[in-house]
């Protein structure tokens, strides 16, 4: 559930920084079938998510917990991510 959880936020970012590149109609195409995908590929259904989340945000101790691994799992993607920028900037830099 926090994997599913951090997918649908990357996401929801994703798409927000295509906002200015794509039609209202296209972004809505490309949201829903991205957000099927996410779905589909954890074998679940929109409706089970938000069922799932409210039955997890009435712990909200246990609710706190999943949302602060959550974001460890977000950062390890965002430092992966620089390192593989940091790493093709010094190979331009060789070249």
């Amino acid at each position: 559930m926090i994997r599913l959880m951090a997918d649908i936020e990357i996401t929801e970012t994703a798409l927000r920084a295509k906002q200015a590149n794509y039609s209202r109609d296209s972004l809505l195409i490309l949201s829903r079938n991205s957000f099927d995908s996410i779905y589909r590929y954890y074998g679940t259904t929109p409706q089970l998510f938000r069922e799932n989340m409210l039955a997890y945000q009435s712990n909200l101790d246990d609710y706190q917990k999943m949302l602060e691994e959550k974001l460890q799992i977000l950062i390890k993607i965002k430092d992966s991510i620089s390192m593989m920028s940091d790493s093709t900037n010094r190979v331009a830099d060789v070249e």
